[in-house]
């Protein structure tokens, strides 16, 4: 039996695969996260779309389908921070801080499997565009460029997400936060109307937002209708201000999600080691407070090593017969 060696990477890649395999437990999330974009595609196409005149004339469809891609992909951080905020109150953090693994890879795990979710989605839509009249105009290197463009922003809002899910209290909290944040970014935009529609207040916040600077992007990597304000650098350099968007906000967030992890897990640590110096002190009759304190240490690393043990591949199937038997025993005397 090999043993694959501990690290960064290899942890990352652990708990990349972990976040993957929920996704065919529980399809309900991809399918509703599809048929709402696919909603806003046939509401705005087929509903609003004959009202929203482009000022420069071409197809609407094809004008509305780059941001879609863009509302979907800045509405990922809704799920990211659900997901971390969910795994926080079953006390997954805790069961991976008593591990032998790089605090690292749990955020970077799940970022990175955020990433690849969304862009299995991103292939649905593009396909449900095409269907609708959306095409391709600019050869197949930009439309590269454009997807990667398109998954580097999902990475940005996974790590967003994941700030987000580690310093609110619950998924309910996280999901009304992210919703609160994000709806505004989408609709103060370009995504679904041309931006001298805006009023002229709005118009320098559609102009600079980062959702309208991918969006204007995309248009021009694809080849589709690309109304833009005027000569801002913005509306004249889409491609560049994203990218620039991109890199300023992964060196916020990134390691503000990385401190509010370490806080977190410095916190639960604390609250253990108080739990194991009080049962300690009450079972071993210890008077002195350092003489607790250090027994506390040591209960809190021996459960550590135990939690750990219990996660060993070899050791879980063992549990789980115990525990079933234990229950069946119970249930037959009952």
């Amino acid at each position: 039996m090999s043993v694959i060696e501990s690290g960064p990477v290899s942890d990352a890649l652990v708990i990349t695969w972990r976040n993957l395999k929920r996704i065919p437990r529980i399809p309900e999330l991809a399918i509703f996260a599809v048929l709402q974009s696919i909603m806003f595609v046939l509401l705005f196409a087929y509903v609003f779309g004959g009202a929203i005149p482009l000022p420069d004339g071409g197809s609407y469809k094809e004008f509305l389908m780059p941001g879609i891609f863009v509302q979907t992909i800045a509405f990922a951080s809704a799920t990211t921070a659900i997901g971390i905020a969910d795994d926080m109150g079953k006390g997954l953090i805790d069961r991976f801080r008593s591990l032998p693994m790089a605090r690292s890879a749990v955020l970077t795990g799940r970022t990175i499997a955020d990433v690849i979710y969304q862009a299995g989605i991103l292939v649905v839509l593009m396909l449900a565009g095409l269907v609708v009249g959306w095409r391709v105009n600019n050869g197949f290197a930009k439309f590269v460029f454009a997807v990667v463009l398109l998954l580097a922003f999902a990475y940005v809002m996974a790590w967003i997400g994941v700030w987000i899910g580690l310093s609110v209290p619950n998924t309910e909290t996280a999901q009304q936060l992210t919703f609160v944040t994000i709806f505004p970014l989408t609709f103060i935009s370009n995504v679904f109307v041309p931006p001298a529609s805006l009023t002229a207040i709005l118009q320098p916040i559609a102009e600079w937002n980062p959702v309208s600077t991918l969006t204007a992007s995309c248009r021009e990597l694809f080849g589709n209708p690309n109304p833009t304000i005027g000569t801002a650098f913005p509306s004249q350099h889409p491609i560049e201000v994203t990218i620039a968007w991109c890199i300023v906000l992964i060196a916020i967030f990134a390691p503000l999600a990385g401190w509010s992890l370490i806080e977190e897990m410095a916190r639960t640590e604390s609250e253990s080691r108080i739990a194991m110096t009080v049962v300690g002190s009450a079972l071993f009759g210890v008077d002195t407070f350092d003489e607790a304190d250090a027994l506390g240490a040591a209960m809190t690393t021996a459960l550590g090593w135990v939690n750990g043990a219990l996660a060993s591949p070899a050791i879980a199937p063992h549990i789980i017969a115990l525990d079933a038997t234990r229950r069946l025993a119970a249930r037959s005397r009952g």
